[in-house]
Parts: structure tokens; sequence; C-alpha cells
């Protein structure tokens, strides 16, 4: 194997540079204990950077790699914040590519190391977890779900672009497609794929033990999988339990949390209670690792399974609390009458509860800030989310279908969800949002939740009597360059001294 020489000269230029770091735990002459940052200091360690990290490693990130794994793959840099690498593979015939590992899952990235530094230098914030290469750094970064006030705009590798532009005299591309980038399915064939489908960890006991682990899962999925049997020993483990408290107690379910939340002269509706337990009981649940992992507001409930939540053809729609509206400066009485249940946009459009002047309680959209009652029934609400939309928070056509709302891309609907609804509520999904009586009024149109917050709550930064206000606190977790976004974005910001 041999280190493509664009990789010696980048790892040269980075080295003189000094952005550099010694893994305190290893012997400072391993050269494993070193690595190399595309970006200085100041900004390597910022959320909205791109992880990119090079750093040796013999062999794949697997355990206990076989010697003929390590004569055939060296790592050389993490791209993903959970162990996804960039690797060196020389294949069968003697020929070197540069591959993915992206949780255990290879594929071939190029056989062009210019090509791969390129890719690296874009600006995604994990390159080794990208599933659409034609989404730029931002696109990538909003629908990760990305907050202007933590990890958004990125922050693209400057200096280190502008240095591989002039070095090698080639662009870098917006999006990983321009490079002929293709990011396979985790079920699709692939070279690396199959060559190491046949390799296995040096470690007869470890592959013993993983052998015998999988007979037993697969045991439990099948016993988990009968209703009434499967729902006992469930509730009996606790797997049907969920973080919750404001001091990370332990209660029984996600609905029970989210009750427990609510402000007073709020409630759950019983469908989406029930429907909250049935996700539950389907492990679709997750935790968002970029924020406190103990707060009930860091979880949520998909309604897709997890090998098709992150799918680009899905549905965004995430049910995650959170008190009051998805707004900056929100007054508190405002909070006491909006409480947010879902995502279902990937710029933060959400579905909340709204109890309104005469105590209804109603389904409001916000869709950038702009909201509209969207019903006043529950299982419309639950219908409208379950019709497969891409961005539901941003339809604005309700008579469109999901697939004509695509605008030619594929859609990828929540069938079990959407078969959960039907058998459980007995209501029958229509083809479109308008079907369900779902009117969208346009921007600056009447309509009871915006008049209410008109009156309550006006939009920070639309006129000068309301700027938007960047605390200090604010500005110490912003990602260098965020306060000139939000000035770009927003008529009246103003910083506090």
């Amino acid at each position: 194997m041999t280190l493509p020489e664009p990789f010696a000269r980048t790892f040269d230029w980075i080295e003189a540079q000094g952005w550099t770091a010694t893994i305190p735990d290893r012997p400072a002459d391993d050269l494993t204990a070193r690595n190399l940052y595309v970006y200085p200091e100041e900004e390597r360690s910022s959320p909205a950077a791109s992880i990119v990290v090079f750093g040796f490693e013999a062999g794949p990130p697997m355990h206990a790699p076989p010697p003929e794994a390590i004569a055939r793959v060296t790592t050389l840099a993490t791209i993903a914040g959970d162990g996804g690498t960039l690797s060196l593979w020389l294949d069968d015939d003697g020929k070197q590519w540069i591959v993915v590992v992206d949780h255990g899952w290879p594929c071939v990235l190029t056989d062009d190391p210019l090509v791969a530094l390129q890719f690296l230098a874009i600006g995604y914030g994990e390159p080794a977890a990208i599933t659409d290469p034609t989404r730029t750094a931002e696109e990538d970064a909003l629908h990760r779900g990305a907050d202007p006030t933590w990890d958004f705009p990125p922050i693209l590798p400057h200096a280190f672009r502008d240095f591989f532009a002039q070095a090698f005299s080639v662009p870098i591309p917006e999006r990983a497609s321009e490079l002929g980038s293709v990011v396979p399915d985790e079920d699709a064939m692939d070279p690396v794929r199959s060559w190491m489908a046949n390799i296995e960890p040096d470690d007869p006991a470890f592959n013993a033990r993983t052998e015998a682990q999988m007979r037993d899962l697969e045991a439990v999925v099948e016993i988990l999988e009968r209703p009434s049997l499967g729902e006992r020993i469930r509730n009996l483990l606790g797997l049907n339990r969920n973080w919750g408290g404001r001091h990370g107690e332990t209660s029984m379910t996600y609905a029970n949390d989210v009750r427990a939340h609510l402000p007073e002269g709020m409630h759950l509706p019983d469908a989406f209670a029930q429907t909250f337990d049935w996700l539950e009981a389907q492990g679709w649940s997750g935790i968002f690792t970029h924020a406190d992992q103990e707060a009930f507001s860091s979880r949520y409930l998909s309604i897709y399974p997890p090998d098709e939540r992150d799918e680009y053809a899905a549905s965004i729609v995430l049910f995650r609390f959170e008190a009051g509206p998805p707004l900056h400066q929100t007054p508190e009485d405002v909070v006491a009458r909006i409480t947010t249940i879902a995502k279902i946009a990937g710029d933060g459009g959400t579905l909340s509860l709204w109890l309104d002047d005469g105590g209804t309680q109603r389904f409001v959209v916000f869709n950038h800030g702009i909201p509209f009652v969207l019903t006043d029934d529950p299982l419309v609400a639950l219908q409208f989310l379950a019709l497969g939309y891409m961005e539901p928070g941003a339809l604005e056509d309700p008579t469109q279908t999901p697939l004509e709302n695509a605008n030619g891309d594929d859609i990828l609907p929540p069938h079990a969800f959407r078969t959960f609804l039907s058998d459980t509520f007995g209501v029958t999904l229509p083809e479109r949002a308008s079907d369900l009586g779902i009117v969208i009024p346009p921007e600056g149109a009447p309509d009871p939740i915006r008049d209410w917050m008109a009156v309550n709550a006006p939009v920070p930064g639309e006129t000068p009597e309301h700027p938007y206000i960047v605390t200090r606190e604010m500005r110490d977790r912003m990602a260098p360059g965020a306060v000139a976004y939000l000035r770009k974005t927003i008529k009246y910001v103003i910083e506090e001294e």
C-alpha cells in the first residue's frame, strides 16, 4: 500500500500550520497517538465544524481485525462522531481504493485521492454519515436538525479549502454528487462490502459470543413480536419506559412524561397518547446527542423504524417535547399557552398545541416562525402527519399529494404507522391534506393563532420596537459566523454588550 502523494502534501501542510494534537493516554512516539485537523484550534471544537481528524490506525474500524484485514485496510481519518472512518483498501487485484466506513458499513468512495480530499473539504458535519450526496453542507445540516444558536450554519474549513485549491488547482464543489460520489443503500452490493463480508474478527471467543447473542436476540425479537405476550414482557422488563422528569426520573411512558410537562390547563389528547405508546412499543425512539441527554426534551419518537427514519424520501416527523413555540424571546404567558410536540420540517417547522382565549386546545403549525391553525381534531392532525409529505411543516398547497409536493423526488410513506392509525382509530387516510379539511392560509393572511401571536408575542426582529436580541450567553454558544447569518436573515438584530 502507498500513501497517495496529495495526502502526503496535505499532511505536510496541516503539520506546518500546527493543527496537530496528541492523544494523552498513548506514548508520544506512537503514530496512532497523533492527530491532524483541517481546522485551526479555535474552530475545530465547534459543533458547527466538520468532523475530519486524520489519524492512523492499522486495519479497519472493527474489533480484533485479523492479519489479512490489517494487511489490506489502513484507516487514515475519523470522519463522523460515532467513529465513521476514511480508509485505504487494497483489493484482490492490487488496486488501492479509498473507502468510507459508517456504523460498520463500508463503501467505496473513490480511487482518486484528489476526489477524496475534495469530499472532506466540502464541509459536511459528518462526512461518513451523509445519506444524500446531492445535498450541500447547509442542506445536510438542516436535514440533521441543526440549530442556528448551536451548530448552524456549518463552519467550512476555509484555509484548508484555499490550500487545496491552490496546491492542486481543483475547485471544491458544493455537493458530493458533483464529484461522482454515490452512497449505496445498506443492503446494496459494493466491492469493499463483498470483501469485508468474509472477514471475521481474530477472536474466536468474541465470534462465538456474537453468534450466541444473535441467536438469543432473534429469539427475543420473535417473542416480543407476539402482541399480548410481548407487551407484558416489555412492561415487566421496563422496555416501555422512557427517560423523563425534570431531574432524570423515570416514568412509565413517553406519553406520561408529556402529560407531566404540559402547562396547567393543557392536556395530551388520547389519540396522541395511544400513538406515543405504540411508537414506543416498536422501539422507534432515540435521543438527540447534541443536546442535554438528561433532559426530556432531548428524547424523540419517530413514525419510522430506525432503518427508514433517515432516508431522504422519508417524512421529517419526530415527536419531541419543547415548552413554548419554536421562537426566540417568547414571553412566559405565551409559553404557558403553547407547547411544541413534534418537529415536522428540516428547518425547524413544528406541530404545537395552543390553548386559545376561549379554552379550546388546537393544533397549530409553525413554518419558519409563521403559524397557522391546522385543526382542532387530534385524529386529523395524526392523519396529516401520516400522509407522507417529506416536510409536513413546510407544506404550502394542501391540494397537492405528497408525490406532487416532492417535485419529482421519491417519497417513502410511513406504512406501518399508517396501518396502525387505520386499525386503531378506524380512519381512512386520504391522498392529500385538503381531503382532511386542512386549509393553509398564505403568508400575511389572517388566522386565529397569527392574530393572537401578533398581540401576545410579536416576532422578534420584524420591527425596531421588537428586535431580535442576541444575548451574551447565546453568542458564547453560537458557532462562528452565526450572528452574521442571523443579520442576513432577520431585519432587526442587536447584540448584548
